[in-house]
């Protein structure tokens, strides 16, 4: 298991290691989860599944369109 304090951080690991399943916050400081989640799926070609944590209780916040 490896952590990230950061989206920087995280989107940094998420483009150079290989992980079985991703746990993402919407709200990370630096680079938010949605920027990484979408960044992280232009750098790669094969997906992992991920799983989005937030605190946020809008539903547009929680619901969007891929």
């Amino acid at each position: 298991m490896r952590t990230a304090a950061d989206g920087e951080e995280g989107f940094s690991l998420a483009s150079r290691d290989s992980f079985d399943l991703v746990l993402l916050d919407l709200m990370l400081p630096r680079r938010d989860g949605i920027e990484v989640l979408n960044r992280a799926a232009q750098a790669q070609g094969p997906r992992r599944p991920v799983f989005i944590s937030t605190a946020k209780d809008a539903v547009e916040d929680r619901v969007r369109p891929r």
